[in-house]
């Protein structure tokens, strides 16, 4: 073709860079030439490996979400717990825990019992046409 240096040999990819990223072949022995990649391809391995990571934080989060954090629309409890049907069991032990802290140090409290904020009897982001929204 042309002897300029910066103009792109190929008409057929003419948003190339004019050095694409390059990687070892494996299928090739080690001494073979590098292959190089087109940016559609350097694109769809960038979004598997975003795409294995997304999988791998959703799955952490979504643990951590679901099993360790209390939620303060269903009463401090864990959506684990209130699937489970454990929830009332620990607001049971909850409620035992505060009244023996307030015969401790009444003062603390204001001088009356604390109590637990009562659970909705439901919980809905989007609530179906039959169903009311709970308070």
């Amino acid at each position: 073709m042309h002897n300029r240096k910066h103009q792109i040999s190929n008409p057929v990819e003419p948003s190339s860079p004019a050095t694409p990223a390059t990687r070892p072949d494996p299928e090739v022995v080690p001494t073979a030439k590098r292959r190089t990649f087109s940016n559609a391809e350097k694109l769809r391995i960038l979004a598997a490996a975003d795409a294995c990571q997304a999988r791998a934080h959703c799955a952490t989060f979504f643990t951590w979400y679901n099993r360790q954090h209390r939620h303060s629309g269903i009463g401090m409890t864990t959506p684990e717990s209130v699937h489970t049907g454990r929830a009332a069991e620990i607001r049971k032990l909850r409620q035992a825990t505060l009244e023996s802290a307030y015969k401790r140090t009444p003062g603390r409290f204001k001088h009356r019992v604390p109590r637990q904020a009562k659970l909705p009897t439901a919980a809905w982001i989007n609530p179906p046409a039959t169903e009311k929204k709970a308070v």
